[in-house]
């Protein structure tokens, strides 16, 4: 008959539950807004590179994308690898995110892996703000930026990413 907070565990470690089927969102270690969980989702995505908008000619050897989005939180890897780089040109962004980007954009020079790829600073990508696209360049040493474009690429290239950018989606 007495209300108790924060003190009764539902299931044991030797006694668990298997499935929960909620309606709503479920609160962590809070009960304001702040802490209600209402989206979980893993999935695929195919990624793919275009220059300048354009992807004639192209092949892959390789191209998968894999997300987890929390909340509003999405995080992605994309492992893209060229047979043939096509002949569009222009500037170089990775196509086809699972959600748009909103809020600002998630910048993430320590997560770009590129092999093959003819550049003179340092690789740097990030997601665009209301798009589903992944912008390319290099910083110099100097700290200019400049986008990589179809003539930074071979027929061999390849490029691992992975980020965590916003959505509200």
């Amino acid at each position: 008959g007495n209300t108790s907070d924060g003190v009764q565990d539902l299931g044991l470690s030797v006694g668990r539950y298997r499935d929960a089927y909620l309606s709503g969102g479920i609160h962590l270690g809070g009960v304001g807004s702040a802490n209600k969980l209402e989206d979980y989702e893993e999935g695929t995505w195919t990624g793919s590179i275009s220059f300048g908008g354009g992807t004639t000619g192209q092949s892959y050897a390789g191209n998968t994308g894999y997300y987890t989005k929390v909340g509003r939180a999405v995080t992605i890897t994309v492992y893209v690898n060229f047979s043939n780089k096509g002949s569009s040109t222009g500037n170089a962004k990775i196509e086809g995110l699972p959600f748009t980007c909103t809020g600002g954009s998630a910048y993430n020079p320590g997560g770009l892996h590129l092999n093959q790829v003819s550049f003179t600073g340092f690789p740097q990508a990030y997601v665009l703000v209301g798009q589903t696209t992944i912008s390319l360049g290099q910083t110099s040493e100097s700290g200019t930026f400049s986008n990589l474009t179809h003539s930074n690429f071979t027929n061999g290239t390849g490029l691992i990413f992975a980020t965590t950018y916003m959505t509200d989606a």
